[in-house]
């Protein structure tokens, strides 16, 4: 098959690849197995060097420029705070050269498949460029289910099929779009570090203190602060306990989730982008690295701010390392989480996980069964989780095995790879009864 994979317009790609932004890894990892099993893939992402072409045996990674990039971003910001709606993220202005362009191109060439990253609006122009081509929109949030259907019905008959990155993500879109309800697939997410063996992270030596890890964006709906008030209660009690948090700082755009979601425990997070106007243009515009990071050592017990390390933004080996040298990887959503890719990267290096009832999280822990689950922003729960994990070496061996051998089964990119293939032929499948004129 020819494919096109179109990446957001702020997902960067670079060959040899290193590292890029979550929904980069997932797409550079698709097109590069495509590619490694015959396929001739063509992948469009964004950047500064347009019309820049990188190749990698079949894979072909072509770059479109971006700009005003910056002035999107402070757009995104400014349009939350004002909390107009739609938001500007489901609108057709939003960076629409960049999707204009991608379009032309797909104009320029013929493909059997254009599968497309989030940005359902323009699902339209790209059913015009390329009339014959299944064409797939890939979800890995709630912004088509949470935009209003003004904006997302004109979207939908130039939709062949509909995937999304957890079983909560496609039901979420079928709710809203009921229309997509006999065109949907779940595909999940991939690791990239699987364990080799059968022998858990729990059989390496480790140093005498206790560690617990959270890794992901330091952002409220990740539920770092219901973290830390967990922290403070078992840390108080229990010497041998430290904390390291890993991630870049900054408050996720409110016009994104919180400020359009009706879940009341999303609710509660909007304190964290402040009150009055002048509190939010300061803590959503002038401080949004670092509102939210001086919150949480605010909350800190004094006595326990040494056994916390924030750690930033690290490479990916360096975050593989942190993992196979902790005891436990807690990962705390608050709001509903799209996939949840630091628990399956917990679980693939071996490293029991605990975490929340929340959005796809249970599909990848399967339930308990490779994992713990707590409620969503209960730290009470979520202190006692941990405290009775610390207190159970077997559990945590056991939760060790499960975990690995259900990375190994499932979401490896290879087995991963095979599902989307089928997922293209059954999309082609529906392109050929459907009128070319669909648009």
């Amino acid at each position: 098959m020819r494919i096109a994979i179109v990446l957001q317009p702020l997902d960067r790609v670079d060959l040899p690849f290193t590292h890029g932004s979550s929904l980069a890894i997932v797409g550079y990892n698709f097109a590069r197995e495509l590619a490694s099993a015959g396929h001739e893939i063509i992948l469009y992402c964004g950047g500064k060097e347009d019309g820049r072409v990188q190749e990698e045996g079949n894979l072909k990674v072509v770059t479109i420029h971006t700009p005003l990039d910056k002035a999107f971003k402070l757009a995104d910001r400014v349009t939350g705070i004002c909390e107009i709606s739609p938001p500007l993220m489901t609108r057709k202005s939003y960076f629409a050269s960049y999707f204009k362009r991608v379009a032309q191109a797909l104009a320029d060439d013929t493909f059997d498949i254009v599968h497309v990253s989030t940005y359902f609006q323009f699902m339209p122009i790209f059913r015009e460029a390329a009339p014959e081509a299944a064409l797939l929109l890939h979800m890995h949030g709630e912004t088509a289910s949470m935009a209003p259907s003004s904006v997302l019905e004109p979207a939908l008959p130039a939709i062949d099929l509909a995937i999304g990155c957890s079983q909560f993500i496609v039901d979420r879109l079928v709710e809203a779009a009921p229309a997509l309800a006999s065109r949907n697939a779940v595909l999940w997410n991939g690791v990239d570090h699987v364990g080799e063996d059968d022998a858990p992270v729990e059989d390496a030596p480790r140093p005498l203190a206790h560690r617990l890890l959270f890794v992901g964006r330091l952002s409220p709906e990740k539920g770092m602060h219901v973290l830390i008030e967990a922290f403070n209660d078992v840390a108080r009690r229990r010497e041998d306990v430290v904390l390291d948090l890993v991630g870049s700082a900054g408050l996720l755009p409110y016009s994104f989730h919180v400020g359009v979601s009706d879940d009341p425990i999303d609710a509660t997070l909007r304190p964290f982008y402040g009150k009055s106007l002048p509190n939010k243009l300061y803590r959503q515009i002038l401080a949004n690295q670092k509102a939210f990071l001086v919150d949480l050592k605010a909350m800190l017990d004094p006595a326990l701010i040494k056994r916390v390390n924030f750690r930033g933004a690290l490479p990916h080996d360096t975050v593989h390392d942190l993992y196979a040298a902790s005891t436990i990887v807690v990962f705390p959503s608050v709001w509903n989480e799209p996939f949840g890719m630091p628990v399956a990267e917990a679980m693939a290096a071996g490293v029991p996980v605990i975490s929340t009832d929340s959005g796809g999280i249970p599909e990848i822990t399967d339930g308990n069964t490779a994992g713990i689950l707590v409620p969503r922003g209960d730290a009470a729960s979520l202190a006692r989780a941990i405290d009775d994990l610390l207190d159970a070496p077997e559990r945590r061996r056991q939760l060790s095995i499960e975990g690995l051998k259900r990375m190994r089964a499932h979401f490896t990119w290879p087995v991963l790879t095979r599902q989307l293939e089928a997922i293209y032929e059954c999309a082609i499948e529906l392109r050929q009864t459907a009128p070319v004129t669909a648009a």
